[in-house]
């Protein structure tokens, strides 16, 4: 679990690096467990990246939700997958799991 700070950041996100450049299938991410800050994922967003400071978006929440079980567009590769909030909020989540292809 993590936690970006109270007050509200910019941008506020996790960075995953993998071990090695991989195509990335699918991810699963489960909100914080208490329903009354799901609300706080409502821009939630997945990036992925080769190196680390080039982004692409590959996915974008429609709505927040308990659990998001995404699959990424085929060919999504990189080595960094970052997961947070599109605009200025609190970001909190549970768990982040992500499956893929070397």
């Amino acid at each position: 679990a993590f936690h970006s700070p109270n007050e509200g950041s910019a941008s506020p996100a996790v960075a995953i690096r993998l071990s090695a450049p991989a195509e990335i299938r699918h991810i699963e991410i489960q909100n914080r467990r208490s329903p009354q800050f799901y609300d706080r994922a409502k821009d939630l967003a997945v990036w992925v990246s080769d190196d680390g400071e080039s982004w692409q978006q590959v996915w974008k929440s429609e709505e927040p939700a308990g659990e998001y079980s995404i699959d990424l567009p085929a060919g999504t590769r990189g080595q960094y997958v970052k997961v947070g909030l599109d605009g200025r909020g609190i970001l909190h989540l549970n768990q982040i799991v992500v499956y893929g292809k070397r």
